[in-house]
């Protein structure tokens, strides 16, 4: 398949999965966080309110169609990580599978680690200072967990020969949940002070709804757009190159 064969079929995975994310929100996120303003309304105020530019509905809707844009975005890059990988990657495991376990490995590393290090905030909580801290410090772990396991992978390629490839399949699924377990263990933590009666089950509700959000996104990416590809695949020509013919550097255990 082409390259651009493979990106559209990851953009249309990502339309859909931006507009099932964006009703996904509204209806389970959209609660919490409205619970939380509530709540951060009802909080004494230190200073006359700033007027509101828009309203809450208008700011749902322009959240909702900024999530879609975001969504093809990252689909975008996606499609293009998948097209460069496609061939190493697939192994005679189809694209359903190979797509899915890399939009897995892409959730884990940019959504589920910072999530364990630094979780969500509800509306309602944090200051300027800490807000900016916390988004310096998230996108570095992301940017370190990705550039660790990547490293970690290439070492352990280099290991053919020398142990067995079931050894080298453990050691690729340890080795990086240690290390990476030890890069969050020092990267350093940032504390909001939780407002004063605020309901513990608003704070977690809001972390679980959250990161629901980010799985669904990345399961339509990875099992949509793995589908779509599949199919496109099928109808293809079968002496059609690869996405991107590269000569493939992954020993096979």
């Amino acid at each position: 398949m082409t390259y651009g064969a493979v990106i559209k079929r990851y953009l249309l995975a990502g339309l859909v999965s931006g507009i099932l994310c964006a009703l996904y929100l509204r209806i389970l996120g959209e609660p919490v966080i409205r619970a939380g303003l509530d709540f951060e309304d009802s909080l004494p105020s230190e200073g006359p309110a700033d007027p509101e530019l828009f309203t809450r509905d208008q700011q749902v809707l322009g959240g909702m169609v900024a999530l879609v844009f975001v969504s093809l975005l990252l689909s975008f890059l996606f499609g293009t990580l998948y097209a460069f990988l496609r061939h190493r990657i697939i192994n005679g495991q189809g694209d359903v599978r190979a797509s899915t376990t890399l939009a897995a490995l892409a959730f884990l590393l940019t959504v589920v680690v910072p999530w364990i290090r630094y979780p969500f905030l509800p509306p309602g909580m944090g200051n300027g200072e800490t807000v900016w801290k916390r988004g310096f410090w998230e996108l570095l772990l992301i940017v370190t967990g990705i550039v660790a396991f990547v490293l970690i992978q290439f070492g352990i390629a280099r290991l053919k020969g020398r142990m067995s490839g079931d050894v080298r399949w453990i050691l690729a699924i340890v080795v990086p949940v240690v290390v990476i377990g030890l890069i969050m263990f020092i990267f350093p933590s940032v504390s909001d002070p939780y407002p004063d009666g605020i309901p513990a089950q608003l704070i977690w509700s809001f972390r679980i709804r959250s990161l629901g959000s980010y799985a669904l996104f990345w399961a339509i990416i990875g099992i949509f757009g793995g589908w779509l590809v599949s199919r496109a695949a099928a109808t293809s020509s079968p002496g059609s190159p690869p996405s991107i013919p590269l000569k493939d550097p992954v020993p096979q255990g």
